[in-house]
């Protein structure tokens, strides 16, 4: 019994490391990250937001495969107010990703939306900071 569970246990290991391709260990490139909207200064009337919210829109391309996504929004004293993560990115083997997410301010002012990115050979990337204004 121990036998076999050893064996499994290295065809396992073996596996693993045959499955790793040759393209994820010699990448050095990070994704690129760019904002299909908001676009830079949007401002929004709090009073006119729809039930959804502002679409956030991405687009992310890597070279091999896209490892982790987040973005992060902050306010006008840099506290943070709302992150979202995508765990959908975390198991696909997507190399180009184009993500819509919602975000319903509470209250006017000044959001400051920021994207961070890491690809499966763990090279990381932060998008531009986009502001927007909410009145």
């Amino acid at each position: 019994m121990k036998k076999s569970i050893s064996l499994v246990l290295y065809l396992i290991a073996v596996l693993t490391v045959f499955n790793c391709s040759e393209e994820d260990n010699n990448d050095t490139s990070a994704p690129e990250v760019s904002f299909v909207s908001p676009t830079l200064n949007s401002i929004f009337e709090l009073g006119n937001i729809s039930e959804d919210g502002i679409s956030i829109e991405l687009d992310i391309v890597d070279n091999v495969r896209i490892g982790s996504l987040s973005i992060e929004i902050k306010d006008a004293n840099e506290n943070t107010v709302y992150t979202f993560v995508d765990t959908q990115v975390f198991s696909s083997d997507l190399d180009n990703y184009h993500l819509i997410e919602n975000f319903k301010p509470e209250a006017s002012g000044n959001y400051f939306i920021q994207c961070f990115v890491s690809d499966t050979s763990f090279n990381n990337v932060e998008s531009d900071i986009v502001e927007i204004v909410v009145e």
